[in-house]
Parts: C-alpha cells; structure tokens; sequence
C-alpha cells in the first residue's frame, strides 16, 4: 500500500491544477491535468502492493525505445503548439506545447517502470519552473522544483535498484 498511497495525492493535486492552470491561461498543462488523473488511476491499478517482493520490475529502454519516445514528443510537441497558437490566447503556446507533450511521455514511462521517465521529468520540471514564474505562478514554480529534486532523486534510487538487481545499466548489443 505505501507503494500505491502517491497515486492518490497526485490524483487530487491534478484536480485542483486544472483549475488553477485553466485560469492561466494554461490550456495544454490544464488538459494534461485531466490525463494525469485518468493516469493516477491507472497507476494505482498498475503499481499493486509489492511489499512481499524485494525490487519493484524496473526496465531501461534501449535505443529503439528513446528513438520512439524522442519522435513522440516531437511530433506531439508540434501538433499541440499548432492547435494552442492558432485556436487560444495563450502566450506560450510552443513551451506549454512541449512541456505537456514531455510530461505526457514521461507520465507513461514512469507507469510502465522505465528509468529513463526520471530524466524526461528533469528537463521537463527545468522548463515548467521559469514558465511559472513568468506566469506569476511563483507556489507552483517551488513545488516544481521540489519536483525537480524527487525526479533526481527518483533517478538515482532507480538506477541503484536496477544495478543491485544485477541488471546492466550499459545497454545490450541489441539495444545500440
């Protein structure tokens, strides 16, 4: 259960911010809201209790699966900055683009136990921080960075389980 319990802060936490972004003028981190509670759900059906096992299945995704997860967001990124600037007000259209697109990603990675989500939610809290300053969202921006800080916490403590797991962080001939 101590495993499954952030699920449904985080389910709470993307109701309340899609309020709050939707007011900003937000609309693309105010629709991620409403994905990311549909993903908290998933995530808590997914992630059942492991306490009678030692290590959580993690995974690393070769080069096939950063391939794809670059052209994803990319091609999301370029879609979704299209339909901001051109159908709302907002005037961050291509960072609000890029910053829902990456979280998008990363959100799926991150339920599906891939260690490399922790480094997408790097870069993509490095991003929302300064957004949300400049958007006068100063609370929002220092909860981003304690966010900033458990992605990199998130990475090291993943990266540790895999390597006493005996799992080779170097990838495979099959992955290069």
């Amino acid at each position: 259960m101590r495993l499954r319990i952030g699920w449904i802060f985080n389910f709470c936490s993307s109701v309340l911010y899609f309020l709050i972004f939707f007011q900003n003028k937000l609309y693309g981190d105010a629709g991620l809201q409403v994905f990311f509670a549909l993903m908290q759900v998933l995530g808590w059906l997914h992630w059942k209790d492991q306490s009678k096992e030692p290590l959580i299945f993690l995974r690393k995704l070769g080069f096939d699966g950063l391939w794809n997860c670059t052209l994803c967001l990319i091609g999301c990124t370029l879609l979704l900055g299209v339909l901001l600037s051109l159908g709302t007000d907002t005037d961050v259209p291509w960072t609000d683009a890029f910053c829902t697109s990456g979280s998008v990603v990363a959100q799926v990675l991150q339920i599906t136990r891939y260690r490399e989500n922790w480094l997408l939610w790097i870069l993509v809290n490095l991003i929302y921080i300064p957004l949300y300053l400049y958007k006068s969202l100063p609370a929002t921006a220092l909860l981003y960075a304690v966010f900033l800080g458990m992605a990199i916490w998130g990475w090291i403590q993943w990266n540790r389980q895999l390597r006493a797991s005996g799992i080779s962080l170097k990838p495979s001939p099959s992955e290069q």
